[in-house]
């Protein structure tokens, strides 16, 4: 069905409904003005009085709007060239504002018709013959005939643009069913290359990827703020952006030198100062942005170890100047300096380094200082010697206390630290060690709240923020710890493969996530099972949040089990 048939059917969809309401309305007259305004505007007019009625005829049009589904309110917006995000109050109350304004429009372009004709005939012929040259038509003819042929040419444009309109929706209609025809891990591709989430079955992939489409066709905004979205960042010759290394797949500063023709971007890399070009898709915007005073993190050219530093200035050529807390000055590349977002607070437990040998003891803070600086007690200050009593150290000497990555255990509640924030998610330190090196956990955006995916990283926390987390994965071979900031979002421990679940067997679980379209499980299985909003009661279900929310403790049968792709169906009304 091409789009154009799609609107179509849902206008269909809106007569029959305005039809139903106008068999329990007693006045034709104003049913026959509503039927205009919703079909054909070319129908021969019945005199109403709209100022009269239009109450009447505004109540008889939100309850045909207020029939359809979602996705046939977002079509008719999408024919219009509106908006189609928000809930589906958001889109009737779009739709309606629309309405009310198109007679307006039509009159200002009635108006501005008869201004035209009018100004047409006050051209000389001479000036007529211009304007008949500019649109590439012939110049013979008396005034009158030219004035008939530019008028024939005006009223020709509309439907050449009407018809460029159609194929583009043509387009979008194949776009999406091209979306349709591709596979699980190619969809899943597509968003990573958007960074947006890869989690959900297809159907959920594809509305991500549409929406994402819509959001593309609006021109960005520049931005250069840290923590910006991602969308609202323009790429610009002589500014800075971030490119990806081919050898680690990394990303690394570069500057922009020019877009060539094919719309890759010729780069130099920051680092070494070598011109190198990239694919667009290969770019990302370069979000950092220090200014003087800031307290950063910056890694010394010395010994390759990150240190607390004040900004002195940002150089906008990829590199900061900062300086140490010892007095030291250097030039440091943009990629080795992040915020400093560490702060201890008087009476926390934490591990510092005793001046005598070095090493890293337990201790607690007595005292804040400021200027980077604090005061501690050490846990063990009496030994053979006396007591040490309390002892000033630099933020650089003190750590939250270390937990050896491989000790950490699937569900495990601990408190950290926000260190650094992206689109996807934030990095948190809770003190992980491994082989001598921290490890920072990633809380992905998909984890943050209770209520599901965040789509603005910075409205959660931002960083030095300290948080409360529950590891939801890890892997120690890879030095690897996911978190979250719900205990709800952390998957259970797998009880059961795939092949020991019985269909029509009852099983216990946790709903993880709520969708319109239903709810995901988490039964123990190696995948969280869909409960369709048809099956998660017997009732019928208008609003699923009103069943059903996440952390919710509900019992399951199993109504299918898919062996190639994992996919687990469930339902919560019993299966006889």
């Amino acid at each position: 069905m091409t789009s154009k048939q799609s609107v179509l059917s849902v206008r269909s969809k809106v007569l029959a409904v305005a039809l139903a309401a106008i068999s329990l309305s007693p006045c034709a007259f104003v049913q026959t003005s509503w039927l205009r305004q919703v079909g054909s505007a070319r129908e021969p007019s019945v005199l109403v009085d709209h100022a009269k009625w239009s109450r009447r005829t505004q109540s008889l049009q939100l309850f045909a709007y207020t029939e359809l589904k979602v996705d046939d309110l977002k079509e008719l917006l999408r024919e219009k060239g509106l908006p189609i995000s928000g809930k589906k109050a958001d889109l009737i109350a779009r739709l309606e504002d629309a309405e009310e304004a198109e007679p307006e429009e039509e009159e200002e372009e009635e108006e501005e018709e008869v201004e035209e004709k009018e100004d047409l005939e006050s051209l000389a012929v001479s000036e007529l013959k211009e304007k008949l040259r500019e649109k590439g038509l012939p110049i013979s003819g008396k005034k009158a005939d030219l004035i008939a042929r530019l008028e024939d040419a005006d009223e020709a444009e509309p439907e050449e643009e009407e018809e460029e309109e159609e194929e583009e929706e043509e387009e979008e209609v194949e776009e999406r069913e091209d979306l349709g025809s591709l596979s699980l891990s190619k969809l899943k591709e597509k968003l990573r290359e958007k960074s947006l989430p890869v989690i959900g079955v297809k159907a959920e992939l594809i509305k991500r990827l549409e929406e994402a489409q819509e959001e593309e066709k609006t021109p960005p905004a520049s931005s250069s703020s840290w923590g910006a979205s991602e969308a609202l960042v323009t790429y610009r010759a002589g500014g800075l952006a971030r490119a990806k290394f081919h050898e680690d797949d990394r990303y690394y500063t570069v500057k922009l030198l020019k877009q060539n023709s094919d719309g890759s971007w010729a780069i130099r890399w920051v680092e070494d100062d070598t011109e190198d070009s990239v694919d667009v898709e290969n770019l990302r915007s370069q979000l950092k942005s220090f200014k003087k005073g800031d307290l950063v993190l910056a890694k010394s050219a010395e010994d390759g170890k990150s240190y607390t530093a004040v900004c002195q200035a940002n150089k906008d050529d990829g590199f900061v100047s900062v300086k140490y807390l010892d007095g030291e000055e250097e030039e440091v590349l943009l990629d080795n300096v992040i915020p400093q977002a560490m702060k201890f607070r008087v009476g926390q437990e934490v591990e510092a380094i005793f001046p005598d040998d070095g090493e890293w003891y337990g201790a607690k803070i007595m005292k804040d200082l400021g200027k980077c600086r604090y005061v501690v007690r050490w846990d063990e200050d009496e030994d053979e010697d006396g007591d040490h009593g309390p002892c000033e150290l630099s933020i650089d000497e003190i750590r939250l206390p270390r937990i050896d990555l491989g000790d950490l255990e699937i569900g495990q509640k601990l408190q950290g630290t926000v260190t650094r924030i992206e689109t996807y998610g934030a990095f948190v330190d809770i003190g992980a060690m491994q082989l001598g090196r921290v490890k920072v956990g990633l809380v992905h955006v998909s984890r943050m709240g209770v209520s599901g995916f965040i789509s603005d990283v910075a409205a959660i926390c931002s960083p030095g923020d300290e948080v409360t987390v529950w590891v939801s994965d890890l892997d120690v071979n890879l030095g690897r710890v996911s978190l979250a900031m719900s205990e709800h979002l952390v998957p259970q421990k797998v009880k059961y493969q795939l092949g020991e679940l019985e269909v029509g067997q009852r099983y216990e679980g946790i709903v993880r996530e709520v969708r319109e379209f239903g709810a995901f499980v988490d039964i123990g299985a190696p995948r969280n099972g869909l409960v369709h909003v048809t099956k998660v009661s017997s009732l019928h279900v208008e609003n699923i949040h009103e069943f059903v929310q996440i952390g919710d403790e509900v019992d399951v049968w199993v109504q299918s089990i898919d062996g190639q792709t994992g996919k687990i169906t469930l339902s919560m009304v019993e299966i006889g």
